[in-house]
């Protein structure tokens, strides 16, 4: 093994290994941006700044990694990527972040070689530019548009002006102090004492080299020694060194390792392998996670065992004894037994094997006697791809269920899926494989055939009986079939042993079948004389005048069934309301609101409602609400009740429902099909925005399709339309008008008038009416008011009443795709930057409904 390479680095004094994985990552995301994302003026103004980036002294970008703001960038970027959103939306915020890059590389500009040149976008109206590796930052008075600086590296200066302009700042980079600015409207703020402001950094005294104590000449013969020694090492490390700066670990190419060793100063090759092994493991880990049913494992886990994954591979690579201390050993044992109890883990630990063979894993993993996952080849037929069950046992760390077989039935032909449900019924139960069980349960399950499905589970229990899925799917069976307690019982008592007998549960399902009865209405009571009819007595009792109009279309059954949360202490009150009206009422659970900034683990998984849930029988809090389901009909409270569960955090595991139940739960609702299985494909958050695709599967903008002010009392319908034009939601929503109209004509007026506005959406939870809108261009409005829809949310962030103060203060804005720009009165007084990392997808749209 090489030592290091020129004069010893003082502890302390040196790059983390963190910090030298950096410029790694930031090469690989330069290729993926190349090699995959779409042309836009974005990728092009980043590759403009990384070609000068790739063109500074060498070691350059190494430094560069001491700067935190290359982490964030680079975090970001990763984000972007990983989930796809910078192909769907490339004119959305990864643009802007794209070009964010360019401030990062006018940074270091000081370690370019004199006649070296680049640009700084100022998109979004930015007014400050760290300098100097953030030591200086140039700051502009005033608000610009899209805009842009022009930088020349010259001897001891860096000069900075207007693309196609004058110089306006003289940076002096022997003496930061001594740099002036020649234009009125900027000026410059040195931060000698001071770390840290949006995107820049500071070097620490003494530490300005470009590699950290290696010139150039050094840098060289270490990485030719590096070089030497990585051609003599078995195939296999090379492979991993490969992989581990590739977003797809199952490619490589022999010019990594060249970028690798370039950028390589100060690590021998033993550290250098156990980075690059851990940055690999990494990789898998999120490659495992993307397109999965479940989301990514237990941080503290994930972070835990790419660290052991790295030691350990880098002692099986290079071919050492096992030489590490005991407790080292111990502590990989132990976390490949929490990994094996992981759906995404368990994938991560085959990979492992199937590359660096068995003995990467302790011997007890190696002896484990039950399978990990199950091949459901009786499926074969059906799916282009044979599916699998990723079993996750009793006990793992915040794992999600595996649900990733039965959501692939649910776009099968119905009669190819009933041909293999048939076959697999027709087999004697006691012979049937656990393959074979798992897949007549799941196939029962989509069918509806839910006696058959909780046969078939148990079944798989008796052959493995600690498998959550399992567990799980037999859960929300005995929902189905009307088994409440036994629901309860296994997804929040834990327990885990057979339950009613076979014929107890048929009887169920046949009870579930009766025929519908109601009873009529006797009439309203007193209320508040604002609202006529039963909305008067709705409001008075629930004390919200949301969802009316879902109140119309259920009792005149224009859809089947709604869901609501009431108040605890006016339970009674609206019990015997809704009896009066003839309506049906199913409880579901009571709900707590969250303390403060309570976050309780999981609670990402949960965008919409969150809250703690409780036995409504248990609860006596006067602060909690029920969860009710409302309906004319029995059977269809009972249908929509089995669907309508929240995912939930049970001891640290979160449960998710398969998408059959979503679907089931759309159609329970009486939402329009097609909207159901839009909202079931486009539903990700993190990933699209299903209002956009909303608005690109629209020809017209339908004002009956509106559904941006259901957060408020003026809205027809509640679910998001698969297109603003669609037949299906058009009818729906003015046969809801018609039925308000019945009940309050004044309240029909004015709710259709409310909803024939424009609309400003910045992402799936914040969006805005604009009063008085009228076109100013495109993508540009004046308005008079800006009305906030999503005020009545149970969740809110702090930016979101920052964007609504904006927005009031303003009259006039302009859409670039990347960022909202507000005037007032025609000059400039905000730019609202948008996001694609924060959880949700900020891809703004100005819908006009007509």
């Amino acid at each position: 093994m090489p030592g290091r390479s020129g004069s010893e680095v003082p502890p302390g004094a040196g790059p983390s290994r963190f910090e030298r994985l950096l410029p790694f990552r930031l090469i690989a995301v330069a290729d993926a941006l190349q090699a995959e994302a779409p042309p836009s003026s974005a990728k092009d103004a980043f590759l403009d700044a990384w070609s000068v980036a790739e063109g500074l002294q060498p070691g350059a970008i190494a430094t560069a990694a001491r700067h935190h703001g290359l982490a964030m960038w680079l975090s970001t970027a990763e984000i972007l990527f990983r989930s796809g959103v910078f192909k769907r939306y490339p004119r959305a915020h990864p643009a802007r972040h794209l070009s964010d890059f360019s401030v990062l590389v006018v940074g270091w500009a000081a370690e370019a070689v004199p006649g070296v040149s680049g640009y700084v976008d100022l998109s979004a109206g930015r007014a400050v530019v760290p300098l100097l590796n953030g030591r200086l930052l140039l700051v502009s008075r005033g608000l610009g548009l899209a805009q842009r600086l022009r930088w020349t590296r010259t001897h001891g200066a860096l000069l900075i002006g207007r693309d196609g302009g004058p110089v306006v700042a003289h940076i002096d980079c022997e003496e930061p102090s001594a740099s002036r600015v020649s234009a009125p409207d900027w000026r410059i703020v040195l931060q000698e004492d001071r770390a840290g402001i949006l995107l820049q950094g500071r070097v620490p005294d003494g530490e300005d080299s470009a590699s950290g104590g290696t010139d150039g000449v050094e840098l060289a013969e270490h990485a030719g020694r590096l070089l030497d020694d990585l051609r003599a090492a078995p195939r296999q490390l090379v492979t991993a060194v490969c992989r581990c700066l590739t977003y797809d670990p199952w490619r490589a190419g022999p010019e990594w390792v060249a970028g690798l060793v370039r950028l390589t100063c100060t690590d021998d090759a033993r550290s250098l392998l156990e980075a690059a092994a851990r940055d690999w493991v990494q990789r898998l880990l999120m490659l495992a996670d993307v397109g999965q049913e479940f989301p990514p494992m237990d941080p503290a886990l994930r972070s835990r065992f790419a660290a052991l994954a790295g030691q350990t591979l880098a002692t099986n690579l290079i071919g050492e004894s096992r030489s590490s201390p005991r407790a080292d050993r111990r502590a990989w044992e132990a976390v490949v037994q929490q990994m094996l109890a992981e759906p995404v883990g368990q994938g991560v630990l085959d990979v492992l094997v199937d590359r660096c063979g068995q003995d990467v894993l302790p011997a007890a993993a190696r002896r484990a006697p039950r399978p990990s996952t199950v091949t459901l080849t009786e499926l074969s037929g059906l799916l282009p791809q044979v599916p699998r069950l990723r079993k996750s046992r009793h006990g793992a760390l915040s794992s999600v269920d595996d649900w990733s077989a039965i959501n692939a039935l649910l776009d099968c032909p119905e009669p190819n899926l009933r041909s293999v449900y048939q076959a697999l019924r027709d087999r004697e139960p006691c012979r049937a494989l656990e393959s074979q069980s798992f897949a007549l349960a799941i196939c029962a399950y989509v069918l509806g055939e839910f006696a058959v499905a909780r046969t078939a589970l148990l079944n798989c229990l008796r052959i493995d009986a600690d498998v959550e899925e399992y567990w799980h799917l037999l859960a929300f069976t005995c929902r189905h079939l009307r088994a409440m307690d036994e629901f309860n019982s296994i997804v929040f008592g834990g327990r885990r042993d057979v339950l009613a007998s076979d014929s107890d549960y048929a009887a169920a399902e046949t009870d579930a079948r009766l025929a519908d009865h109601g009873r009529a209405s006797t009439g309203p009571a007193e209320g508040s004389p604002d609202w006529q009819g039963a909305f008067r007595d709705l409001v008075a009792v629930r004390g919200s005048a949301l969802q009316l109009p879902q109140y119309a279309a259920v009792l005149t059954e224009i859809r089947r069934s709604m869901d609501d949360w009431i108040p605890i202490r006016q339970f009674e009150a609206y019990e015997a309301l809704l009896a009066r009206l003839g309506l049906c009422l199913r409880v579901d659970c009571a709900f707590l609101p969250l303390s403060g900034q309570e976050q309780p683990l999981g609670i990402e998984y949960a965008p919409t409602t969150r809250a703690r849930g409780s036995d409504p029988a248990s609860i006596k809090d006067p602060r909690a609400s029920l969860h009710v389901i409302v309906s004319r009909r029995p059977s269809w409270a009972d249908e929509t009740l089995a669907n309508s569960w929240y995912a939930v955090v049970v001891d640290g595991r979160v449960l998710t429902k398969p998408k059959i139940d979503h679907l089931r739960l759309g159609l329970a609702f009486g939402y329009p099909e097609c909207c159901v299985r839009s909202f079931i494909q486009y539903n990700r958050w993190g990933q699209m925005c299903n209002l956009t695709e909303a608005a690109n599967n629209s020809r017209r903008t339908r004002w009956e399709a509106n559904c941006l002010t259901k957060n408020t009392p003026w809205m027809t319908i509640f679910h998001i339309p698969c297109a603003f034009d669609c037949p299906a939601t058009v009818d729906y929503s003015q046969a809801v008008l018609a039925a308000v109209a019945g009940i309050d004509l004044g309240y029909a007026s004015k709710l259709e008038a409310f909803i024939k506005q424009t609309v400003l959406v910045v992402n799936e939870k914040l969006s805005y009416a604009l009063v008085g809108a009228v076109s100013a261009g495109d993508d540009r409005v004046r308005y008079e008011e800006a009305i906030d829809l999503c005020a009545n949310l149970s969740f809110r962030e702090p930016s979101d009443d920052d964007r609504t103060r904006a927005l009031r203060s303003a009259n006039e804005l302009l859409v670039t795709g990347d960022s909202i720009v507000l005037f007032r009165d025609g000059a400039v007084c905000d730019v609202l930057e948008l996001r694609c990392d924060g959880g949700v997808v900020e891809n703004p749209l100005l819908l006009h409904f007509e």
